[in-house]
């Protein structure tokens, strides 16, 4: 069984100038992007909190308030089915300059990249982040789905990961400050088992993982760096923490099982906030022994 990604980009060029603030970019886009869905495709009266009230095939709905209303503890609200991912390292966008934003989704029952191109078109014609800031929706280009297995070959080796994205990974309901491989594997499969049960039709019990190795897997060393990055809502400008670790950490022993699992965070993200970009992890380096 494979869990299946829909990756695309979309290209924009810059009217006016564009401030990208280091860890804010992709919830810039975010934010727009919601806005301007919700204006196209929802009809209904409620506010955000209220999700029945949305009409039958409403986009916005489906994208940025989906209901679980059987799903296990933690996700009453449930994941979102897609991911932003800015990819522009410079800090500004003069005028002209063309710079491009990916969105990977994980529904894959109907293809909205219809409406999520106009929803684009309409979200850069109303300007980006606090100072509105323009720009012209140039294309956007699905690329061909990505199938990807979810377990692996028993082995043992020796691991690095790169956290590529602020990173806040939850044990016993706290956030910790070091990466133990069995937590991040457990959140990343609670994960991955909750987009394939809502958006790609697992049962219960398809995801098949066992973790009886995962404990034996030890860290070795990290190099876990906090950034401290915050977000004012439009709505409500309440502040809020979006921040979380970013850096490297090694790990020795049977991960062999849990390596399609690692490539499946490098698109979904894994912890806290995944929607806007957070919690990118990437394989770096397997030494199988």
């Amino acid at each position: 069984m494979n869990f299946v990604v829909l990756p695309a980009r979309v290209e924009f060029e810059a009217q006016d100038r564009l401030e990208l603030r280091a860890g804010e970019e992709a919830n810039l886009f975010r934010g727009a992007l919601g806005a301007a869905l919700r204006h196209l495709s929802c009809n209904c009266d409620s506010s955000p909190a209220q999700h029945g009230g949305h009409s039958e095939g409403c986009a916005y709905a489906r994208l940025f308030e989906p209901v679980w209303r059987d799903g296990p503890g933690g996700y009453r609200n449930a994941p979102r089915p897609f991911v932003l991912r800015c990819n522009n390292n410079a800090q500004e966008i003069m005028p002209g300059k063309t710079f491009t934003l990916d969105v990977f989704l994980f529904d894959i029952r109907e293809s909205p990249w219809a409406i999520l191109q106009e929803a684009f078109t309409i979200a850069a014609a109303n300007g980006f982040g606090p100072a509105r800031a323009r720009a012209r929706s140039v294309t956007l280009r699905p690329a061909d789905p990505v199938r990807l297995p979810i377990t692996g070959t028993p082995g043992h080796g020796h691991l690095r990961l790169h956290f590529a994205t602020p990173t806040e990974l939850k044990e016993a309901g706290s956030v910790i400050d070091r990466p133990h491989f069995p937590t991040l594997i457990h959140r990343l499969a609670e994960r991955t088992r909750a987009l394939g049960r809502l958006y790609q039709g697992w049962t219960h019990d398809a995801s098949g993982y066992k973790f009886t190795e995962v404990a034996e897997v030890k860290l070795l060393d990290c190099e876990w760096t906090r950034t401290d990055i915050f977000r004012r809502s439009a709505s409500n400008g309440e502040v809020h923490s979006i921040g979380g670790f970013v850096g490297r950490a090694s790990y020795c022993g049977p991960v062999g099982r849990f390596l399609p699992l690692l490539e499946i965070a490098r698109w979904t993200g894994v912890g806290r906030q995944t929607v806007w970009g957070k919690g990118e992890v990437r394989v770096e380096a397997f030494e199988r022994l």
